[in-house]
């Protein structure tokens, strides 16, 4: 095989590994991303219905 076309091949095989790579880190930023949003809206939605409780008077506040 001549050394140009060998190049162009080893050049290749070396974008695959990168873009592979980058893709690994955005599926796992991603995965992250989505993780933490649903632990957010979850707590999010906690909060909600214990201010409907307390404002129905089901939840009381207790002062110190």
């Amino acid at each position: 095989m001549p050394a140009h076309l060998s190049s162009a091949r080893r050049s290749l095989q070396q974008e695959k590994k990168y873009r592979t790579k980058n893709l690994s880190k955005i599926m796992c930023f991603e995965q992250n991303f989505l993780s933490e949003s649903l632990r957010m809206l979850q707590k999010g939605s906690q909060a909600y219905e214990w201010y409907k409780a307390f404002k129905d008077g089901r939840e009381t506040v207790e002062e110190n």
